[in-house]
């Protein structure tokens, strides 16, 4: 099990957004798509950021588009809680909002595909 952390963040905001202004450790190298549109194109491109939202939130957030639930349906470890951490906006409503995010080593996975 991991380590809670408590933070504030905009409404507006999307949850890699808010892990990368508290150098909360989630993987995100297309940052959503908008890296570098000649890289990734347009929209989320990768699952490394994904993430597990509560029950209780997932009607909270922006509903999941056509490209998150493609990139996610590639994913093992996918429940129906699943979400892309760059593609999930905070609303008011989003107020206590817990995220859990999945523990694995990012570098050995790539380094050893």
């Amino acid at each position: 099990m991991g380590e809670r952390v408590t933070v504030d963040a905009d409404v507006g905001m999307n949850l890699l957004q808010v892990a990368r202004k508290y150098d909360i450790d989630i993987h995100g190298p297309c940052e959503g798509g908008g890296a570098d549109p000649n890289d990734y194109g347009i929209g989320p491109c990768c699952t490394e950021c994904r993430c597990f939202l509560p029950n209780e939130y997932i009607d909270k957030v922006n509903p999941m588009n056509g490209e998150e639930l493609d990139l996610l349906e590639q994913c093992d470890d996918t429940t129906p809680n699943s979400r892309l951490s760059c593609q999930v906006y905070l609303t008011e409503e989003c107020d206590g909002i817990v995220c859990a995010i999945p523990l694995w080593d990012k570098e050995s996975y790539w380094n050893d595909a």
